[in-house]
Formats: C-alpha cells, sequence, structure tokens
C-alpha cells in the first residue's frame, strides 16, 4: 500500500516515510508468511520484532511533534499508539511460542491504515507539521491566524 495518495499522507516527510516503513514491513510479513505456506517462526519473529522498532520509533516521533506544537488530542494519540503496541507485542509472544498469528497482524496493520491513520492521524496533520510553534494559554492552543492553513 502506497501511502502517498490523498488522505493518508500527513504533509510531514518524515511521518509518511516511516508509515511506508511500517506498511512495507508489515505487508512482507503477511506475504511471507502466508498461512498456506507456512513459515520459520523465528524469521517470523525477527520480522515482528522490526515492526515493534519502527512503530515504538515512530509513535514517538508523531507524540514528540504533537506535544511540540500543542496538540488537544495528544493524550488520546498516546492511548491509540500503547494500544498498537500492545497488539504488536501480543503478536510477538505468540510468534516465540509458535504461532505465526497471520491474521493477528493483518488485523492490527488494517486497524492502524483505515483508523489510526485516516482518522486520528488526518484529524492531527496541522499538529504534525515540523516547526509550527502554536501559542497556547494554560496548556490550551490559541485560535490560529487564517494566515496559518
Amino acid at each position: 500500500m502506497e501511502i502517498v495518495r490523498p488522505g493518508l499522507s500527513t504533509g510531514n516527510k518524515i511521518v509518511d516515510d516511516q508509515h511506508q516503513e511500517i506498511l512495507t514491513l508489515a505487508r512482507e510479513a503477511m506475504n511471507r508468511f502466508d498461512e498456506s505456506r507456512g513459515g520459520n517462526s523465528s524469521e517470523f519473529h525477527t520480522l515482528l520484532n522490526t515492526l515493534a522498532t519502527l512503530a515504538a520509533r515512530h509513535f514517538h516521533t508523531e507524540e514528540t511533534l504533537l506535544r511540540q506544537n500543542a496538540c488537544p488530542t495528544l493524550k488520546e494519540h498516546q492511548e491509540e499508539h500503547a494500544a498498537y503496541s500492545e497488539r504488536i507485542l501480543d503478536l510477538l509472544m505468540k510468534a516465540m511460542a509458535g504461532n505465526l498469528d497471520r491474521s493477528g497482524l493483518l488485523s492490527v496493520m488494517e486497524d492502524w491504515t483505515t483508523h489510526h491513520l485516516l482518522v486520528w492521524d488526518a484529524g492531527c496533520v496541522h499538529y504534525l507539521q515540523e516547526g509550527r510553534h502554536v501559542e497556547t494559554r494554560d496548556g490550551i492552543p490559541l485560535p490560529s491566524s487564517p494566515t496559518e492553513h
């Protein structure tokens, strides 16, 4: 899946590149470990571990930008990230036990694409921009001027 298409791009190259990297790795995992062909649990585990590492780095990047730009939904975004991290950890634990849960990975990635990217990230696009500094009063973002859009 190419995320550079409208609706999936945040407009921030770093964030979009990270999204693409995660989606590419997840697709590779699903293709390499097709349930009908089986697969090596060690390889699947390694791939999931890489996915977990990339996701953690990406979530940190997003949360840093959202915090710097005073995003009003930062806490909810962090909770979403924690839930995805937990789901990936669950897949890793299953893989360690020899269960290559391809359908679980597909579920996580479909949900992340259709819900997180298209709803959460799309709703925060303005706050995911590098160098955007939002004026706040008592931790609440002040309305932006029309020239900022």
